[in-house]
């Protein structure tokens, strides 16, 4: 048997098996010499020579079945295993997914519908922690509308800067309709002065939201003039414009020894950890009253989202 390589995604199963159907009786195993494992794991590496180093092995292998296709998973070195298909032809496609079982019109439209409860639940449970997460905090929009938008966002991210454009646009068309509140999700491995910016933010929250939201604009809309060294002081011209207590600012994003500056900190620690919590992993991530957002999303779309926001009918649940 000579072997063939296809890369496909989880669906190839699906092309290969029109392939001939093999008797209904199982072949007898494969002769020991060679033994098939071997000739695979010799295939593979003739094709893919990086793999010689990774210890390949095939660690199962299905008797054919009805449509001559066989299963089985490779295992590498560290635990790694690749599922593949084999055909009676002899090609091997490499899976990028478990193969996936062809539910009937019945069955799925029930996993469709325990699907949707799960998710729905989960969506609630969000929005349950979201809605404690962010009471008193700053917001834009009607602060009693039944949705709820939150946004966990990084002030150097530049498709948070894009997205912002798309959230401006929408509060200006559905402000009355929604609730929006900006969570700190500073990404300290490649954004070096995204957490001062936040740091900054916080500390101008605590005493005016229009300081807040003045800062917020800024670092989205000048986000380019912004660096490691002088996020503070361009932060402190813009919240003196705010006429804040510029002595108590100075003291929350300087002093280590401030209970000002500590309760800044732990809300931004608090927002990434619940941000982890509840599924983010990047930024911008949206949350429309629990319901997730991933990615830099139009006006357009998320007054979709708004639309079927879970739970909009009712409200939002009490912090």
């Amino acid at each position: 048997m000579s072997l063939r390589f296809a890369f496909a995604c989880r669906f190839v199963f699906l092309a290969a098996a029109a392939l001939p159907a093999a008797a209904q009786t199982p072949a007898p195993p494969e002769p020991p010499a060679p033994p098939l494992h071997q000739q695979i794991v010799a295939n593979l590496v003739f094709q893919f020579p990086q793999l010689a180093n990774a210890g390949p092995s095939v660690e199962s292998l299905s008797p054919p079945g009805v449509d001559g296709l066989r299963t089985g998973t490779l295992k590498f070195d560290k635990g790694r295993t690749q599922q593949f298909m084999l055909s009676e032809r002899g090609t091997l496609y490499l899976l990028q997914g478990k193969p996936i079982e062809i539910l009937d019109v019945a069955a799925l439209d029930a996993a469709k519908a325990q699907r949707e409860q799960t998710q729905a639940k989960e969506a609630a449970e969000r929005h349950a922690q979201l809605a404690k997460a962010t009471a008193g905090v700053a917001h834009r929009g009607n602060a009693k509308a039944k949705i709820t938008l939150v946004e966990f966002s990084d002030y150097q991210c530049p498709y948070c800067a894009r997205a912002s454009k798309a959230v401006d646009e929408l509060l200006a068309a559905r402000g009355a309709d929604v609730r929006y509140v900006v969570m700190p999700f500073p990404l300290d491995s490649i954004h070096p002065w995204a957490r001062n910016a936040a740091l900054a933010a916080q500390c101008a929250q605590q005493q005016k939201a229009d300081a807040f939201w003045a800062l917020n604009d800024a670092y989205y809309n000048q986000q380019g003039t912004f660096n490691k060294d002088n996020v503070l002081p361009k932060s402190r011209e813009l919240v003196a414009a705010a006429k804040l207590d510029l002595k108590r600012w100075d003291a929350c994003v300087g002093n280590p020894e401030s209970k000002d500056y500590a309760s800044a900190l732990a809300a931004i620690d608090a927002s990434v950890a619940l941000g982890r919590a509840i599924g983010v992993n990047a930024t911008p991530s949206f949350y429309v009253n629990g319901r997730k957002f991933a990615g830099v999303p139009s006006a357009q779309a998320l007054a979709n989202y708004l639309a079927d926001a879970p739970g909009a009918a009712q409200g939002a649940p009490k912090p």
